[in-house]
């Protein structure tokens, strides 16, 4: 019983390694870990909803002050293009977290499954009175522990790809939405700057 007991601590350290490195390759997520499940609530058809929302009041909101009249027709502009931008980079965080909770989910249903076989196979194996130093219970454990490092490697390298993927759209600005070269106004350097002045030209 006694070695039975060992076995369990060394898979618990297996799953604690996995996490541990999770942790370390996605800082900044692991701090709004918390938070991401008030959000998980809304489904991606909610959550698109209430983009779509956002933007009609943005330009309503730009219209009502085109029709007072007590601004230039360029700084409503401007405000307005910054103004989607901001609905379209939130939009945009929320849909990134949504993705990777979905995959670190799948990652875990797969982990359980693993360790839920493992289990099953070493009780098999102890009712047939198979010893742990037997060639049998070592290459059970084995194929065991290796498909453990394949899930923890996957969840690196997703977790990985997704943290480089939000870097990307902070050094790229706005998404291919209509409107968002005009968000990206005032946010990106002088490029855009010198853009947005082209565009007030021409019309």
């Amino acid at each position: 019983m006694r070695d039975y007991d060992e076995d369990d601590d060394d898979d618990d350290d297996d799953d604690e390694d996995d996490a541990s490195s999770i942790s370390s390759s996605s800082t900044s997520d692991s701090d709004s870990d918390s938070d991401d499940d008030s959000v998980d609530d809304n489904s991606p058809a909610s959550t698109e909803k209430a983009f779509l929302q956002r933007l009609r009041e943005i330009n309503a909101t730009a219209e009502s002050a085109r029709q007072k009249g007590k601004k230039p027709a360029s700084a409503i502009d401007q405000e307005r293009a910054k103004a989607i931008a901001k609905a379209e980079k939130d939009h945009a965080a929320l849909e990134s977290k949504r993705t990777k909770r979905e995959i670190m989910r799948e990652f875990k249903a797969r982990k359980r499954e693993l360790r839920r076989e493992w289990k099953g196979k070493r009780r098999e194996m102890k009712g047939r009175g198979v010893g742990k130093k037997s060639a049998e219970w070592r290459d059970g454990r084995r194929v065991f522990r290796d498909g453990m490092r394949v899930i923890k490697r996957e969840r690196r390298e997703v977790a990985k790809e997704l943290k480089g993927g939000r870097k990307g759209r902070k050094r790229g600005g706005g998404g291919e939405r209509e409107g968002s070269m005009e968000g990206d106004v005032g946010r990106g350097g002088e490029d855009k700057e010198v853009v947005w002045i082209v565009v007030e030209n021409l019309d």
